[in-house]
């Protein structure tokens, strides 16, 4: 008969293996969300655009340019501040995602949807154009505003865009057409500096990405601008898209880890049990 005491000890012993091993899991756990939370968010933007493209592809040509005409005038009338009688969520929108395009960075692996507005659902699924700025489509005095995260656990957005620099490019997607914009100005400004530089400049047709700046702190804003330019084809990211099979990668690596953890841990508590 095994003694109480012995048996309270091994009881403690195991109590405490156990906690070892909920405390370890959590903690991987804990460490992988954002890596498995960016993995889940950048393959839901990925399938919203995949849809959205196969619509585009389904939409008759007078239809694309009934509603680019449609945004051409909406841009007019911003400058003349007689924009109304719009329903602005529903310029350049064609299918029940509510995307507007979408944007390309090759060199940074960003490839994400854009939608209307720059409200905090949102920017938890893409990008947002800014209202009250021109929607990014060909015209003489056009100053678009598309703004996203950066730093947000859930989805990996603009965090890179501090790395780009004069010359580089991104593009934007709509209605089929793809066109590149030349990066000529990078600032970093206080909020309510903002309106200063996006502001719509004659002849120019400017599209500028804002996101908020240092990570975490917030209290300046990060503004990139670029120039419209040529037509292109539709480019494939440099990298992967941002989140998605790297952040896989990551995601099967740390499971791996807490799993062999794990394992190691009870054969250590088994045979130590059994020695005693």
């Amino acid at each position: 008969m095994i003694p109480m005491k012995h048996q309270a000890t091994k009881c403690k012993t195991w109590i405490a293996w156990i906690l070892c091993v909920f405390l370890l899991v959590g903690g991987i756990a804990l460490i992988a969300y954002p890596f498995v939370a960016q993995a889940m968010s950048a393959r839901r933007g990925i399938a919203v655009q995949d849809v959205y493209d196969t619509a585009v592809e389904g939409l008759p040509q007078e239809q694309k340019d009934v509603l680019l005409e449609e945004a051409q005038r909406y841009n007019a009338d911003l400058i003349t501040q007689s924009a109304v009688g719009y329903k602005y969520d529903e310029i350049l929108t064609i299918d029940a995602s509510g995307m507007l395009g979408k944007i390309t960075i090759p060199s940074l692996g960003i490839q994400l949807p854009i939608y209307h507005g720059i409200g905090d659902e949102i920017l938890a699924k893409g990008v947002g154009h800014m209202p009250d700025t021109s929607v990014p489509v060909s015209g003489d005095s056009v100053h678009a505003v598309l703004s996203a995260h950066s730093g947000y656990p859930e989805m990996e957005a603009f965090d890179k865009i501090n790395q780009l620099t004069l010359g580089d490019v991104f593009y934007i997607s709509i209605l089929g057409e793809t066109y590149e914009y030349e990066v000529d100005q990078i600032r970093t400004v206080l909020p309510d500096e903002v309106t200063e530089f996006i502001a719509i400049q004659n002849g120019k047709n400017y599209c500028t990405l804002l996101t908020c700046t240092p990570y975490g702190v917030n209290t300046h804003r990060l503004l990139v601008r670029g120039e419209r330019g040529e037509k292109v084809s539709f480019p494939e990211p440099a990298q992967e898209p941002v989140g998605y099979i790297s952040t896989g990668w990551w995601v099967a690596t740390i499971l791996s880890m807490a799993a062999l953890s794990v394992a190691i841990i009870l054969i250590l508590a088994t045979r130590k049990g059994r020695k005693k």
